[in-house]
């Protein structure tokens, strides 16, 4: 068995030293490096002479973080100022263009690898290490392949396998932070049904206190409510989420008393690393919800920012019969269906009158009108309209409401076309709550549309681990594998997405068109013709016609158009749809000429979808489209 790597380098000037975590240069003064930095540095240091790849070098220095590639060119130019490179002299690390870099002096390792049985133990990992090491003996120097085969058995148990495994939700491949953390749904014990709004919202109050740490890793409540009742063991519950720690407890309400217990389990183990039971009055609600999530923040030694020790103190309304309606709304909306949806208007509605300062009762409104909109097209000018004026309350009053600025994102992306605004919507709901796994969705989406391929998939992977039995967030992770036109990973994950629900059509109908612009249409036709009702719905329809006519059956693709026109007599029907569906049968002029009404029509999802979508891929080379991407990008 290969021991892990050797942990002093010398190369140039300088000598790299792990078991210090320092870089030293030959006179023997140190040289300050952040620990990002440093990772960066060994990283290139024991790839010496290999091409390293940005995306690979990316994992291995942020292996639970989202980052851009800039913080990574931020981390090579600082290397390269301290070793004095240029841009004319790059004697240490050379950026090849498009890929990665390369560093290039020789490296001298000062220990040799041994069998592991011969190695001591291990140090305890620093803050910060993408993997643990183990301390070998001195000895001699051994040659840098070597190095190399051992780094990549380590990078690849500590950091690839953990973002691209993530989605398998197979728990050997996974490598768990230890500041990870499940809330699952609390137990109603009040005995009346009429009281399962409120445990669900304690469990959801606390669940939002959590998510707002930057230093946990909190999953998100899709994933952790479908747990709610069920016989699942702890242990498989969490390689299942792929956290280290569960939350657990219950509610139990009479009158104006509450108890609400609680456990935090080490899940491995299955031990409780405390346990704890809060009996208050009904208005110190907010107070044990604070105090829950501190004990747990501090359990599991996460270091809080101000902001976040100020959001988790905060007290969002002082009106207790307020904060039952709006925990009555967000449990009518949790339900996700029309009927749900109006429910709870009513509820954030009379939240607002009993607090008219209520930002979060603002920014539930606006989600119920949002999605309300969302399934009725006829209504759906109005219901963005009152969503849109919602959610500006709601900014108004709590500019740190992560939820409202996300939503602002996905109208500026979808409705106004304000690709800029729409990036500093969601930059900004991520920042302030980093385990927002639906700000990371929508931000994928965007990333990825915007040609911004590996930063949309880096994005929407991090959505996925923290809500990874999502079946709409795994669809997504395939979209934006589609988007970025890589087939092969796109089909694998609509496949899984179609495992966990195999009724879902938009995850079928994706993966048709997915095989269609792969060339495979005998398959993308068997897909899109297992959809339901696709007759009456015209986004199928347009699907549809779109792999007849890119697989050359132009009548059934002339019969598919016919029916869309019909349909547009009796529904509406999205320009967007019709150029989907011309763009199939290459008539690039019919094609244009909806493109035409998009742009007149303002049409929800109009712009983003002709600027990154591979289904108008026919049409980039032709000048009329970077034409109308231009008018696009000036629309106001």
């Amino acid at each position: 068995m290969i021991a892990p790597p050797s942990e002093v380098y010398e190369f140039g000037d300088f000598r790299l030293d792990l078991n210090e975590r320092q870089v030293f240069r030959s006179d023997g003064t140190a040289v300050p490096l952040t620990p990002r930095v440093f990772e960066t540095l060994r990283c290139l240091v024991e790839h010496s002479g290999k091409l390293l790849d940005k995306e690979a070098l990316m994992r291995a220095v942020w292996p639970d973080c989202i980052v851009e590639e800039n913080n990574l060119a931020q981390n090579i130019s600082t290397l390269r100022r301290v070793f004095g490179d240029s841009p004319g002299a790059q004697r240490y690390i050379v950026t090849v263009p498009g890929r990665g870099y390369r560093f290039v002096p020789e490296v001298t390792t000062l220990k040799q690898f041994l069998p592991a049985e011969a190695m001591e133990p291990a140090r305890p990992r620093a803050e910060g290490e993408s993997a643990p090491s183990l301390r070998p003996a001195r000895g001699r120097a051994v040659s840098i392949a070597s190095i190399a085969v051992a780094l990549a058995i380590i990078l690849l148990g500590a950091g690839a396998v953990y973002w691209w495994s993530s989605s398998a939700r197979t728990p050997i491949a996974r490598v768990i932070a230890e500041k990870s953390i499940a809330v699952l749904p609390f137990d109603n014990l009040s005995g009346d049904p009429a009281n399962a709004y409120f445990a669900e919202g304690v469990r959801d109050e606390i669940l939002s206190h959590l998510s707002k740490i930057s230093a946990l890793k909190v999953i998100s409540r899709t994933s952790t409510q479908q747990f709610k009742s069920t016989p699942h063991e702890v242990r498989e519950i969490a390689q299942q989420l792929g956290v280290a720690n569960i939350l657990e407890g219950s509610v139990q309400r009479s009158g104006e008393r509450v108890r609400v217990t609680v456990q935090l389990i080490r899940a491995e183990t299955d031990t409780h690393l405390w346990a704890d039971t809060y009996d208050r009055k009904l208005d110190d609600m907010f107070q044990v919800e604070t105090e829950i999530a501190q004990r747990v923040a501090q359990s599991l030694e996460a270091t809080l920012t101000d902001p976040e020790t100020r959001a988790l103190t905060a007290r969002p309304t002082a009106n207790v019969e307020a904060h039952h309606a709006y925990l009555k709304g967000r449990y009518f909306w949790n339900k996700r269906a029309v009927e749900g949806y109006r429910k709870a208007i009513e509820h954030f509605n009379e939240a607002i009158d009993l607090d008219p300062a209520y930002a979060q009762a603002y920014a539930g409104l606006a989600d119920a009108y949002l999605f309300l909109g969302a399934d009725n097209v006829p209504q759906q000018k109005e219901m963005l309209a009152k969503g849109r004026a919602a959610l500006q309350k709601a900014i108004e009053m709590d500019e740190t409401l992560a939820e409202a600025h996300a939503s602002l994102g996905l109208l500026a992306l979808n409705f106004d076309w304000d690709w800029a605004r729409a990036d500093q919507e969601f930059r900004r709901a991520i920042e302030l709550n980093p385990n927002y796994a639906t700000a990371h969705q929508w931000y994928g989406e965007f990333l990825a549309s915007m040609g911004r391929f590996d930063e949309g998939i880096r994005a929407i992977k991090r959505a996925q681990e923290l809500d990874p039995l999502s079946l709409v967030i795994n669809t997504d992770v395939a979209k934006v594998y589609m988007i970025a036109r890589r087939y092969e990973e796109a089909i694998a994950q609509f496949k899984k997405a179609l495992e966990m629900d195999p009724s879902f059509d938009v995850a079928r109908g994706l993966l048709g068109l997915t095989y269609s612009l792969k060339g495979e249409h005998e398959e993308a036709l068997e897909e899109c013709l297992k959809l339901k009702d696709f007759a009456e719905n015209p986004l199928y329809l347009s699907w549809l016609g779109y792999v007849y006519g890119a697989a050359a059956q132009r009548d059934e693709a002339q019969k598919v158009t016919d029916q869309l026109r019909e349909l547009s007599t009796r529904t509406y029907v999205s320009p967007v749809l019709m150029s989907y569906l011309y763009a199939g049968l290459g008539e690039k002029e019919e094609a244009f000429a909806w493109s035409e009404k998009i742009l007149e029509e303002r049409a929800p999802w109009g712009g983003i979808t002709l600027k990154g979508s591979p289904l108008f891929d026919s049409l980039r080379s032709d000048p009329r489209f970077e034409d109308f991407l231009r008018r696009a990008n000036r629309a106001p």
